[in-house]
């Protein structure tokens, strides 16, 4: 009997295992493939370690729950983070007299700018992550998400469940909010 390295498996050949042939250790796989990024990912929305932990663990329990429902002919990573979204955002509604992040009411264009821009070139990290952190929870979470995973900003819209351009006009908003607190 040949023997698979389950850890070189792709995301879906590993969702496609653990629903096929209910392998438990393709779904461990998937998790520890990514604890880390949806911990940083729930981080980063609701703001504070312990709260963290709960939303991934939580978010963990819903992939097990439903991944027999994932449409594997999309992206996990996607999927995954937009249970993590949900599962925040649960959390910060439960929060007492926590108001929801996320009003976008100035109408600020939008546009597909990277934090990299030569603007940015010249901030210390320590001062931008400084100015990351005073943003709103999930600005907070789109600049994240865009820069340090590597997704692209139509995957952000999917995870968010929000149109393209509603996403471009957050990312664009985050943007003029970082330049304004950093020039101040």
């Amino acid at each position: 009997m040949n023997s698979i390295d389950i850890n070189s498996l792709s995301d879906q050949e590993l969702v496609a295992l653990h629903v096929g042939d209910r392998k438990s250790s393709a779904l461990a796989t998937l998790v520890r493939r990514h604890t880390g990024l949806v911990y940083r990912f729930a981080y980063s929305i609701v703001g504070n370690a312990h709260d963290a932990d709960d939303v991934a663990q939580e978010t963990f329990v819903k992939v097990w729950k439903h991944l027999s429902a994932f449409d594997q002919e999309k992206s996990f990573k996607t999927w995954l983070l937009r249970i993590a979204k949900n599962t925040a955002i649960d959390c910060i509604r439960s929060r007492k007299n926590a108001p929801l992040p996320l009003a976008d009411t100035d109408g600020v264009g939008h546009a597909d700018f990277y934090i990299d821009e030569p603007f940015f070139d010249v901030l210390q990290k320590q001062e931008l992550s400084r100015a990351i952190h005073a943003l709103p929870p999930l600005y907070q979470a789109l600049m994240h998400i865009r820069q340090h995973e590597d997704i692209t900003l139509e995957e952000i819209a999917d995870i968010f469940g929000e149109p393209l351009n509603t996403i471009k006009s957050r990312y664009t908003r985050a943007l003029a909010l970082l330049r304004h607190s950093m020039t101040r």
